[in-house]
């Protein structure tokens, strides 16, 4: 069942909760903060969109990670983030293709670095949650298309971070993933890169429809690592 959208976005306050300190509840917590950054989560009836309650979502989340204090944890989120007016780019049938990161929201290890459109981040056990938009234009004939979206860590597909769905064609999703990697020093090249599988060709709105030009950017794809130290 998706949120019922509410009807305006006062000014924040702030509420304190308490959850047990380790990484693991850390990183479920943030996960479930998370889902509600999603438009497809929110079902619109009197109140504001659910792109509008999305964005919201994200101050919600991005507050509660940079003053959440836990104890051998520190969290990285990236995101591909683009100027109104500008589409989501070309799709390859049958292909990886890639929403290249543009952006640091959050390093607490203040050691990741963005890389062609990859991140490379420090050596670690990483919790690792996030997606990114698709849009599959030409469809089978039950008007359906399948898409999924996985990390590319150190040049090679990693099978555990992978999120799968079945969407009605001509619609942008934005398809989930999450699970755990170990990022070793003995990398050659240890970036992450955020990649969406696609079915079909698709020009122009592949990864994402554009935006109107009216001076609001858009968010394409979002990665939220959190590390375990100590």
């Amino acid at each position: 069942m998706p949120f019922i959208t509410p009807t305006d976005s006062p000014d924040m306050i702030g509420r304190a909760i308490s959850i047990p300190n380790s990484a693991d509840w850390f990183a479920v917590v943030s996960g479930a903060l998370m889902e509600l950054t999603f438009a497809y989560n929110w079902q619109q009836i009197d109140g504001m969109t659910p792109e509008t309650a999305a964005v919201v979502a994200q101050e919600i989340l991005f507050s509660w990670l940079d003053g959440a204090e836990v104890i051998g944890v520190q969290t990285i989120i990236a995101a591909r983030i683009e100027p109104s007016g500008t589409a989501g780019g070309s799709t390859a049938a049958n292909s990886w293709n890639q929403h290249a990161l543009n952006t640091i929201l959050v390093d607490d290890t203040e050691l990741a670095v963005l890389d062609s459109g990859g991140l490379i981040v420090p050596p670690g056990d990483y919790v690792v949650a996030g997606w990114g938009s698709v849009e599959q234009g030409i469809s089978p004939s039950d008007g359906y298309a399948q898409s999924a979206a996985m990390l590319y860590v150190n040049g090679e597909l990693t099978e555990k971070i992978i999120g799968a769905n079945t969407h009605l064609a001509g619609t942008e999703i934005q398809l989930p993933f999450c699970g755990r990697i170990v990022i070793t020093s003995d990398m050659t090249e240890p970036e992450i890169r955020v990649k969406i599988y696609t079915s079909a060709f698709r020009s122009t709105y592949g990864l994402g429809h554009l935006l109107p030009n009216n001076g609001e950017s858009k968010q394409f794809a979002l990665l939220q690592m959190t590390r375990v130290v100590g």
